[in-house]
């Protein structure tokens, strides 16, 4: 038996928002915009530069996630098809 319409365009809404989130996160996870060290002034750019570390390698646990979340919506996708 068919699913209904609106599940099906649910689901499809769904998967096109976690490709688009999912690709964006991808983009910045594999080039984390940076600020240049002449840019800042003593020692604050070490600070920086730590911490811009650890959002970019967050920004790529996310992006794993993203991964799973992405298959799991094309699967439901798939299921409300059949």
């Amino acid at each position: 038996m068919p699913s209904d319409p609106i599940e099906i365009e649910r689901a499809r809404d769904r998967l096109q928002q976690l490709v688009v989130l999912h690709r964006t996160a991808a983009a910045r996870a594999a080039r984390p915009p940076l600020v240049e060290e002449t840019a800042w002034r003593g020692p604050a750019y070490f600070a920086y530069r730590m911490r811009a570390e650890g959002v970019a390698a967050a920004l790529s646990r996310v992006v794993g996630e993203l991964d799973d979340a992405v298959v799991l919506a094309r699967e439901e996708l798939a299921r409300a098809l059949r």
